[in-house]
């Protein structure tokens, strides 16, 4: 750009319209340091969906693939669970906040956030039984429906596997008090025989 026969190559200035400023900012300030990953990790989750969109439009892989797969859901996790009710996030504000703004700027929600989509999905579920996070994709992209609903299946079949195991591990404790009920009660038969060999 700056050595072809733009304007820019001229004028030595590249104007950058479409870029969120602050989210163009805060990459430029991280690649300018030995280590960029570790500079975003301050910022929060809207100047990291700023620095997400600045990342894919410049093809900046490991930069973008560590704000897709690391930043964003530890930020979001961090936020569900903080204990303060008004700073946590509700869903009505992360489906505004998040994937309402994704899917107007892209015009339709990355695929590449899908995966944190049906991990919001999932928490939601757990803290907000009435959260509608789903029915709205039916309309906006079915096959990303169809993915959260696979998620919550294999989600679903994870807590029946735990359930399934709790249960074998709470048998075989169950299992372990009755043999020892019957020792303690075979230890007293025996004490009763033991007393009435003594009293003749």
């Amino acid at each position: 750009m700056l050595d072809g026969s733009f304007m820019e190559a001229s004028s030595g200035v590249v104007h950058l319209h479409d870029d969120p400023c602050r989210g163009l900012r805060l990459v430029l300030n991280a690649l300018t340091t030995s280590t960029p990953h570790q500079y975003l990790r301050g910022a929060d989750y809207r100047l990291i969906q700023e620095a997400y969109i600045v990342t894919d439009k410049y093809k900046m892989a490991s930069l973008h693939r560590t704000v897709t797969e690391r930043l964003l859901p530890d930020i979001f996790a961090f936020t569900w669970e903080l204990t303060h009710h008004a700073l946590r996030l509700s869903s009505n504000k992360f489906k505004s906040c998040h994937y309402d703004f994704f899917n107007e700027y892209f015009s339709g929600y990355p695929e590449d956030l899908w995966p944190l989509y049906a991990k919001a999905l999932v928490h939601y579920q757990r803290v907000e039984p009435d959260a509608d996070l789903i029915s709205h994709l039916f309309e906006d992209n079915s096959k990303m429906a169809h993915f959260m609903i696979k998620q919550l299946t294999k989600e679903v079949a994870v807590h029946e596997d735990h359930a399934k195991g709790f249960k074998s591990k709470l048998e075989a404790e169950e299992a372990k008090v009755a043999a020892l009920n019957k020792k303690v009660r075979d230890i007293g038969d025996d004490l009763n025989v033991l007393a009435g060999k003594l009293k003749v």
